[in-house]
């Protein structure tokens, strides 16, 4: 029982005392009146009997013993007066007697009575307790009163004895009919009252109880009706909010939620990994004092003003990398038109704009190396055709250069193609064991001559070693071909070119090594790019496309392979084919 509802009932309990406690202290003095009713009857009729029992009585001594024994038998005082009023005899049933102020008491009601009354008179002697009836005697020749004591009923049971015994049967009674209204009404109140409390602080789950009581039943459930409701409501509240948490957390791109304010509310695991920030230092937090970048800040502020969509593609610098972001805001409006902030949300393309610009460098590239035998050609056979070609060694010069560019283009064309083919997605590779020094003796047969040219000593180191893995022996000889070509192209004359195999449990590695003019550090994470030459000079004159590592790299991915290098400038370099010895059962990209 709560504390407002114990106040009401110690309230009603109160209320009920009072007006119990005023019952019964009207009901004791309709008690006591009618005692004292009773009592004066009870006088009267004695009166009566004794003033009958004198008649006919002259005899003083017979009449003294016959009053002697009606006042023990009715046990009452008898008085005789004169007619003076003074005492004449008097009888009681007490053994002792009257006292002097009982005496002297009913002796001045006596003299009061005979000096102005001639009717009977009853009533209580001074608040003593004795009640007394008084009339004249005609027998006595005198006046005739016959006292009694308090009333054995009233002596026994007080007034307020039988108001208290009255008040608690009554309030006890009460009490329980009070109870049994509380229990009735007030339980499902109370009941009603403490779920609307739980269903405040959010716990749905909270239901009322449903009494016998029909009007409290209809409260009590509307309120688990209500409930029921909300805890639905709740249910798919939380679906809903995980959804989009969901998807929030795991969007590839970065997600900024500033309230109308300038204070950030929300930032998703894209933004922190992106930008390399704490969620505890950007949250709560003015935008313009945790975001550093000015473009960032400034497109905030744009959105802020016009309040419209703004789209922007901006270039940041993260650690010490410089990344494209192309940057969506849009003003939060709510459903009256009220402002509630900003969203911005940062698109790394990055990757998008890397891949445009090498798409442009490789068609600038194509073109170029294209344009280059073309032009060749066209300018000799334009020179033939004004009349060079009547002189045979002039002829024969220009035929030759237009031969050379020819293979040249041919070349180009053959490779551009060749690394088409290998990039498309689905390109299929046919996977068998094969004994690797077979594949490097065949190589070796085919650019020996083309060492011997430049006096450069190539060499396979242990070539009747056997080493098998799985493999593609065809795409395997290609890129050995193009690593020992590049080899022999960059190395000068008199110098040497190794090839060698090792294995371990796993993976086979074959190793391609030059005494040439190195590669510088710095240019080892373009080499594998398209047309990307170290030498451009050198690579044009030895008729390289510039296509040969970007055709082994895509080769050895489809192998699950990899290739690393280690160079030094004027001392030569090593390149390292990693392959496994088992593809398992996956076969190609």
């Amino acid at each position: 029982m709560n504390k407002a509802r114990r106040m009401m009932v110690v309230e009603i309990a109160s209320a009920i005392l009072i007006v119990t406690l005023l019952f019964a202290i009207l009901l004791g003095k309709l008690f006591t009146m009618y005692l004292e009713r009773d009592t004066k009857n009870d006088l009267k009729d004695a009166a009566q009997i004794i003033e009958w029992q004198l008649t006919d009585i002259e005899d003083s001594d017979i009449l003294n013993s016959r009053l002697d024994q009606l006042s023990k038998k009715y046990g009452m005082t008898i008085l005789l007066a004169g007619s003076d009023g003074n005492l004449l005899s008097e009888f009681t049933d007490a053994e002792e007697g009257l006292t002097e102020e009982e005496r002297a008491l009913y002796q001045a009601e006596v003299k009061e009575y005979a000096g102005d009354s001639a009717e009977p008179a009853v009533g209580e002697l001074k608040s003593t307790g004795l009640y007394y009836y008084l009339d004249s005697n005609q027998a006595a020749g005198g006046y005739l009163l016959v006292g009694k004591e308090r009333n054995p009923g009233i002596e026994g049971v007080s007034v307020l004895a039988t108001s208290l015994s009255f008040l608690g049967i009554a309030f006890i009674i009460i009490m329980l009919f009070v109870f049994q209204i509380v229990k009735k009404y007030f339980m499902p109140i109370d009941s009603a009252l403490h779920a609307v409390r739980e269903l405040a602080k959010g716990n749905y789950r909270a239901r009322s109880y449903v009494g016998r009581n029909k009007e409290a039943g209809i409260l009590n459930n509307s309120i688990n009706q209500l409930a029921r409701d909300l805890q639905e409501m709740n249910i798919a509240y939380d679906i809903q909010k995980d959804r989009l948490n969901t998807l929030i957390e795991n969007m590839g791109s970065a997600l900024l939620l500033i309230d109308d304010k300038g204070y950030i509310n929300m930032v998703n695991r894209a933004y922190l990994n992106l930008f390399q920030v704490d969620e505890e230092s950007y949250l709560s937090e003015l935008y313009y004092k945790v975001i550093d970048s000015e473009k960032v800040n400034a497109l905030i502020e744009e959105i802020f003003m016009v309040e419209q969509k703004v789209k922007k593609q901006i270039v940041l610098t993260i650690g010490l990398e410089r990344k494209n972001f192309e940057v969506y805001g849009a003003p939060i409006i709510g459903p009256k038109g009220e402002w509630k902030g900003i969203i911005l949300v940062f698109h790394d393309i990055t990757e998008l704009k890397d891949l445009e610009r090498v798409r442009k460098q490789f068609v600038a590239n194509v073109s170029h190396e294209l344009n280059t035998p073309v032009t060749s050609i066209k300018g000799f056979t334009e020179t033939l055709i004004d009349g060079a070609k009547e002189d045979k060694n002039t002829l024969d010069h220009f035929l030759s250069i237009i031969l050379k560019e020819s293979n040249r283009l041919q070349a180009l064309i053959k490779e551009l193609l060749e690394l088409s083919k290998v990039e498309q997605h689905g390109f299929q590779l046919d996977f068998q064991k094969v004994d690797i020094m077979p594949v490097l003796m065949d190589t070796f047969e085919i650019l020996e001559k083309k060492a011997a040219k430049k006096n450069i000593c190539f060499e396979i180191v242990d070539p009747k070693r056997q080493i098998v893995c799985e493999t593609d022996s065809f795409r395997l000889q290609q890129v050995i071909i193009n690593l020992v070509s590049n080899a022999i192209a960059y190395t000068p004359p008199n110098g040497k070119v190794t090839v060698s195999v090792s294995e371990d449990k796993d993976e086979v590695f074959i190793k391609v090594s030059d005494t040439g003019i190195g590669i510088d550090e710095k240019e080892f994470p373009r080499i594998f790019e398209r047309f990307y030459r170290v030498d451009k000079d050198r690579s044009r004159e030895s008729g390289g496309t510039g296509l040969g590592l970007a055709i082994v790299k895509h080769i050895l991915e489809a192998h699950h392979g990899k290739i690393t290098i280690d160079s030094k400038l004027d001392e030569g370099s090593t390149f390292t084919v990693i392959i496994p010895r088992s593809q398992g059962s996956d076969r190609g990209k």
